[in-house]
């Protein structure tokens, strides 16, 4: 069996249609692994509140300076249950965020986590400083978890007057933005942008009708069911108000959400950040 010693002084905008959409330009960049965003599970989840989780790799020991042997079964169940209490954490976010957990192997949940961004950011291409992370039980009943660092839940100012509706009646089109809560897709195909998921109800969505670039208007207007996940630029999100990531983390997204096949049905619950922070002070 082999051991390993463990040292502890070690240390784009929406699909087209008539009130939200346009193109973007797919520019080659690299984009962080999945084994990467997995390898920093610890700080992702200090960073959204969690607890610390101990790495498995670095069990501290009664006495400074001793060491433990482990057996790559130890190692592996260690990881296991580090696995499974960040799920049970970000399970009772979405729980706690009005979404439903689907439980069924053909289902999906995803949780996103929204750091609110002005439109104009990134000289008006906006910016994938949100997060998500999805969730679901395999066959087996085991907690399945991935995370994905650079995702985008809001509109940029590129689009500014081009797409979206009329809320306020000023006779502008106002950009608008998914609302926090709950919301489930299927999956779907776009000509313009491949696989997508497609909402399976409207979309109530937050209007910017001061075109300041924040949403705190309190206007809304329905987007019907045009505010889908679909990959965006590199360089810009490349949204009107669709969830977007850079083309390839979408590709690792979409290889994760149909890696047992398409999912019957995906939930879809979205919170904004400062709640975290707000929970956690």
């Amino acid at each position: 069996m082999t051991v390993s010693t463990i040292n502890t002084n070690s240390q784009v905008p929406n699909e087209q249609n008539t009130n939200q959409s346009t193109t973007h330009t797919q520019n080659q960049q690299a984009t962080p692994t999945q084994n990467e965003l997995q390898n920093n599970e610890a700080s992702r989840n200090s960073h959204h509140g969690l607890q610390n989780l101990q790495n498995v790799n670095s069990i501290a020991s009664t006495q400074e300076g001793d060491t433990y042997t482990l057996s790559d079964l130890q190692i592996a169940e260690q990881r296991q249950v580090a696995n499974d209490n960040s799920f049970d954490y970000y399970r009772g976010l979405i729980e706690e965020n009005g979404g439903t957990f689907l439980e069924s192997s053909d289902q999906r949940n995803i949780l996103g986590l929204r750091c609110e961004t002005n439109t104009t950011e990134n000289d008006n291409q906006g910016a994938y400083d949100d997060k998500m992370i999805m969730l679901w039980l395999d066959e087996d009943g085991k907690k399945q978890i991935r995370y994905y660092e650079s995702t985008n839940t809001e509109p940029s100012a590129r689009y500014e007057g081009k797409y979206g509706v009329d809320a306020d009646g000023d006779g502008k089109k106002d950009l608008g933005r998914m609302p926090v809560g709950y919301q489930e897709y299927t999956v779907g195909k776009s000509a313009k942008f491949g696989d997508v998921l497609r909402p399976t109800s409207d979309t109530h969505a937050e209007r910017d009708t001061d075109h300041d670039g924040d949403f705190d208007d309190e206007e809304f207007a329905s987007a019907g069911k045009s505010m889908i996940f679909h990959p965006g630029g590199n360089n810009m999100t490349g949204s009107a108000g669709c969830q977007t990531l850079p083309p390839d983390e979408y590709d690792t997204f979409w290889e994760d959400l149909t890696q047992d096949g398409s999912p019957s049905l995906v939930g879809y619950t979205l919170m904004n950040t400062n709640t975290l922070d707000e929970n956690s002070d």
